[in-house]
């Protein structure tokens, strides 16, 4: 089974079209199968995910415990990565943009607000996003960097775990963290969540310090994006392994169909912790 998406001719990003064809072949971005033009519209042959989104599943759950909460993040954190290593930077990471296959893996998704050509001392301007996740340099009208979007999984991250989105208006490090978190947790919040871009964890293209850092220690980021880890929801019905269902499926949520996965991506599948490799980007169009 197939999506369709269709973009009128006048709307057509150059930027979306070469992210999705980069991102051929990686296990958690979704997954472009074929496109074709019309007089009035692109349109992109998606594959079809079916599952739910990361949102969905957390008003149906309130909060995850950080272990689950750590799974998920390990996958969009080397989703980002990637992104970012093709000089792209998303703009747009939201719980409602991260989509589960029906193994439970993430598929980060919409590249419409994506932007090109930013590596890690690059910047441009623009207030686009969503503004619960949006970095304060993009909120101020500020210049702004691949930074964003770490400040933007953080805010994800901190929604996971505490079952809510931060008030963008409070000061991090004069915020309440819940008494539940543990110090390695609200650790890497308050790195994600510097207010200062060049002071945040992942800044200036320095994603070994996301990798490396203690809140994520016990996880094999080789096994992760190998999809080795077996995910905290089993299908079908994607509900929490050894956790009573409270509230079946969400009526809101489009199906989605699973990843038929490429076999070509193992050139950026090359370890994020290998100190000497450099993640690669798959062609685009020629």
């Amino acid at each position: 089974m197939l999506a369709l998406k269709f973009v009128p001719n006048k709307l057509v990003s150059d930027v979306e079209k070469d992210v999705l064809f980069r991102a051929v072949g990686h296990p958690f971005l979704v997954q472009l199968l074929a496109y074709f033009q019309t007089k009035r519209s692109l349109c992109y042959v998606m594959e079809y995910i079916e599952g739910d989104t990361l949102s969905s599943l957390l008003r149906r759950r309130k909060r995850f415990n950080e272990d689950v909460a750590r799974f998920y993040a390990a996958e969009v954190i080397l989703a980002v990565n990637f992104l970012h290593k093709c000089g792209i930077v998303h703009r747009d990471i939201k719980p409602a943009n991260v989509l589960l296959d029906r193994d439970g893996h993430c598929k980060l998704a919409d590249f419409g607000l994506c932007k090109g050509g930013m590596y890690s001392r690059s910047k441009t301007y623009g207030c686009v996003g969503t503004k619960q996740y949006m970095a304060p340099e993009v909120r101020w009208g500020d210049k702004y960097g691949p930074e964003v979007d770490w400040w933007s999984v953080g805010c994800v991250l901190y929604e996971m775990m505490s079952g809510k989105c931060r008030d963008s208006n409070v000061c991090v490090h004069r915020e309440r963290f819940p008494t539940y978190l543990t110090q390695d947790a609200v650790s890497v919040l308050k790195k994600f969540l510097h207010p200062v871009p060049r002071r945040r964890l992942g800044a200036l293209g320095d994603k070994r310090s996301i990798l490396r850092h203690r809140f994520f220690k016990m996880v094999n980021w080789e096994a992760v994006l190998q999809k080795r880890v077996t995910p905290p929801v089993k299908p079908p019905t994607l509900e929490f392994l050894n956790i009573e269902p409270d509230v079946p499926g969400d009526a809101e949520d489009i199906g989605r169909n699973p990843s038929i996965e490429s076999r070509h991506h193992e050139a950026i599948l090359e370890a994020p912790l290998n100190q000497d490799a450099q993640l690669t980007c798959t062609g685009g169009p020629t």
